[in-house]
């Protein structure tokens, strides 16, 4: 076979390749799903929170006229409550306040969360469909091959033949290439947006941590 023919055929590790490319289609796809279901978890959640919150503040405009109730008792004297009474409620009062704060910062976070699955499923979606694109390409070349190498070994087949073959095999390398080049790409935003869903995690988590009730 001749060095020019060997330069468009596949080599046996891009054949070995082409397989895990099948499967790494597969798995992207399925992954992408998998993380927008998270991302409408997320979204879910802040909503929830947020009415939750606002109902905690009606709660906390209550508790703050009961304070002032409870002071009131005790500047007239009243039995019904005892000072360690209106230093729970105020602690608790104080604790409140400071829980609303939190919550609104992680509301945001999580919404922060939210949008990065978002961006993150949206950029797997657009990986799946350059490796969809990808394999079908090299599903052409790998057949193209084939077909060159049975053609090389039947004596019957013509040299306009093989010429067909081969120049239908340097089409379809360049369009694998191609295929290539933009199966990287596209990787790049799926590598931005990892980092960028890392850095939402890292600040909920920091939230987290300075959260109490």
């Amino acid at each position: 076979m001749s060095q020019l023919i060997k330069e468009f055929l596949p080599l046996d590790v891009e054949l070995e390749q082409i397989s895990y490319d099948k499967k790494l289609e597969q798995s992207v796809h399925k992954l992408a799903g998998l993380e927008e279901n998270i991302e409408k978890s997320f979204k879910s959640v802040a909503h929830d929170m947020e009415k939750a919150n606002n109902e905690l503040k009606k709660y906390l405009i209550l508790q703050r006229e009961t304070l002032r109730s409870y002071v009131q008792f005790q500047n007239q004297k009243s039995n019904l409550i005892n000072s360690k009474d209106i230093a729970t409620l105020k602690d608790h009062v104080t604790h409140v306040e400071r829980a609303i704060e939190v919550q609104i910062e992680m509301v945001n976070d999580i919404k922060d969360v939210s949008q990065g699955y978002k961006e993150y499923s949206k950029t797997l979606k657009d990986y799946g469909r350059k490796l969809s694109k990808l394999n079908k390409y090299e599903a052409n070349w790998k057949n193209t091959a084939s077909e060159m190498n049975k053609a090389r070994s039947d004596q019957m087949v013509t040299g306009s033949k093989l010429e067909k073959i081969e120049n239908q095999l340097r089409k379809e390398k360049s369009q694998v290439q191609k295929q290539y080049h933009n199966k990287s790409h596209s990787n790049s935003f799926v590598v931005t947006a990892v980092l960028q869903l890392n850095q939402a995690w890292q600040k909920l988590k920091s939230n987290i941590k300075n959260f109490s009730w």
